[in-house]
């Protein structure tokens, strides 16, 4: 399971780079490895007139376990492998984001994926029995066609406006039929006032995390649900 926060600025900072670049001996101490991030640009036409460029747009800083990036426009913050629960997850996230030196009231989206892998053992090869919203092939198509089984979708949580992007795929079956689906939800919230306090921004992604979790319990059916607590 990966989940990633993100908050992405309206003002970019355009300039002072190095500023992205966090010496402090704790943070160095949970980031050991720093790496610069480019944004590579492309100009394509005859030969002459071809170009290319790159620039500096920040730094990544990763442990194994966690992952961050401090760009011009914005910070990430993502957990790798086993989910700790929302409350332990928000908490590093946010002691991560007091880091990041151009933090500004004014946010022009704030994002929240889960990317969930859910694992069935001795799967009879028909998602309805497992999913509310499953999968459907043709009669040709047989457990071992992969890229079948996966569709996509958008909708809007109007309750907590925010848009909710929808990935889901089988991604993985073994022999002894034991199967790995992908269900990848994607949080979005564009309209964000003024946040002024960390509170508040807690709060705002709390809401998001709500909406997840609205779509991710949705899925499942009584079998699959069984393995799993809301957190």
């Amino acid at each position: 399971m990966e989940v990633v926060f993100e908050v992405l600025f309206s003002d970019e900072n355009n300039g002072n780079i190095e500023g992205l670049c966090v010496e402090t001996p704790d943070f160095k101490e949970r980031f050991p490895n720093r790496n610069e991030l480019f944004l590579f640009e492309a100009k394509l036409g005859s030969q002459e007139n071809s170009t290319s460029k790159s620039s500096l747009i920040g730094f990544s800083y990763d442990n194994g376990e966690e992952l961050s990036q401090f760009r011009q426009d914005g910070f990430s913050y993502n957990k790798l492998g086993n989910y700790p629960g929302w409350d332990q997850f928000i908490k590093n996230a946010i002691d991560v984001y007091q880091h990041y030196p151009f933090q500004s009231e004014n946010i022009k989206r704030c994002g929240l994926r889960f990317i969930n892998v859910i694992e069935i053992e001795k799967y009879n090869g028909v998602p309805k029995d497992y999913f509310n919203v499953f999968l459907e092939a043709d009669e040709s198509a047989s457990i071992s066609d992969i890229d079948k089984y996966m569709f996509k979708y958008s909708c809007i949580d109007e309750k907590q406006d925010c848009q909710i992007n929808v990935n889901f795929r089988l991604s993985d079956i073994s022999k002894s039929l034991e199967a790995k689906f992908i269900l990848d939800i994607d949080v979005l919230k564009t309209s964000v006032d003024s946040v002024q306090k960390i509170e508040d921004l807690v709060d705002i992604f709390t809401t998001m995390r709500n909406s997840k979790n609205r779509i991710f319990f949705s899925f499942l059916k009584k079998k699959v649900l069984e393995y799993y607590d809301e957190q």
